[in-house]
């Protein structure tokens, strides 16, 4: 039912986005760009990529799923994703490394590990104290394989629900409010 309900939702997210989107660009063909058409045009493109993403998880639950693998290079793809956040970590006053061996080679999807990275990042990040401290780490493991790691410190972790950490969607407030 779950699984249904994503398809479901993205696809019925698109046409009122298309339409929205249509809107402001006639809207800017007829009083030019302004702060909000910009507003609203970057809102738009962050509901469709989240849409996207949404089919993309529902598809990824099927039996049938075969994501397009090649070879291509870890060690860029974890460095320039990680590279992305460095003023993030700045413009929120975080002590941010990353330590990426070179030369690391995966042969896998590689836009699902460039989002994966960001996710990673983006919720270390979130989820780090006030002025706390952010590490990314790809090393080399073993003889074929690679070590991911990325870290963040966090002093107001509630016990309980710890193992629920990882489950898709879970948020520890229950209220999933912004604070």
């Amino acid at each position: 039912k779950q699984k249904r309900f994503i398809t479901d939702a993205s696809h019925e997210l698109k046409t009122p986005l298309a339409v929205i989107n249509a809107a402001n660009e006639v809207t800017e063909m007829e009083t030019g760009e302004t702060e909000w058409t910009r507003s609203i045009s970057k809102q738009i493109s962050r509901l469709t990529s989240l849409t996207e993403k949404l089919v993309m998880l529902s598809r990824m639950d099927e039996d049938s799923y075969k994501p397009t693998t090649a070879k291509f290079d870890l060690s860029k793809a974890v460095s320039e994703t990680a590279q992305s956040f460095e003023a993030v970590a700045q413009y929120k006053e975080k002590k941010y490394t990353a330590d990426v061996e070179e030369n690391l080679t995966f042969d896998g999807d590689e836009n699902a590990i460039r989002q994966l990275v960001s996710l990673l990042i983006d919720n270390a990040m979130k989820y780090s104290d006030a002025e706390g401290n952010i590490e990314v780490s790809l090393k080399r493991s073993g003889k074929n394989g690679v070590t991911l790691k990325v870290s963040n410190t966090a002093e107001n972790v509630k016990k309980g629900n710890n193992e629920m950490l990882f489950e898709r969607f879970y948020r520890a407030d229950a209220s999933r409010n912004s604070a």
